[in-house]
């Protein structure tokens, strides 16, 4: 039951990607993934906040963003990182990748700004403790 559990634990971020899609539909980068569906006939209409052109700096930005919301939530519910978190830390990590995949950027810039200062505070921990076994070491 444990293995399946840190299976389950582990794999979540997989379940996780269809619903990014749906939030961010110019992560597809295909013209129909952001055609308003309510529009028929030959007129085309996209979804609100987009005009059919790729943003690539924008769709760079979300990329980073979410690279970093995904490790925040595989890291939370493996429950480590470079040592075990405490319960309080892998909620706060919860709470901060929810909070990183929002659109408005009063929400995530915050967030993410939060989350570097805690993992900051992670690594720094983990040096300051050499007896305790980290990831990645032999």
């Amino acid at each position: 039951m444990a293995t399946g559990f840190s299976a389950v634990r582990s794999g979540i971020i997989m379940f996780v990607i269809p619903f990014v899609f749906a939030m961010y539909p110019e992560l597809l980068v295909i013209e129909d993934a952001v055609l308003d569906p309510k529009v028929t006939g030959a007129e085309i209409a996209y979804l609100p906040g987009y005009d059919g052109k790729v943003d690539w700096q924008a769709l760079s930005w979300l990329c980073v963003r979410l690279i970093v919301a995904l490790y925040m939530l595989a890291s939370a519910l493996a429950r480590y990182d470079r040592m075990a978190l405490a319960p309080w830390e892998w909620i706060l990590r919860l709470v901060l990748a929810a909070l990183i995949m929002f659109s408005d950027p009063t929400v995530y810039a915050p967030a993410l700004l939060a989350t570097a200062a805690v993992l900051a505070w992670h690594v720094m921990r983990t040096r300051a403790h050499p007896d305790v076994p980290q990831s990645g070491s032999a």
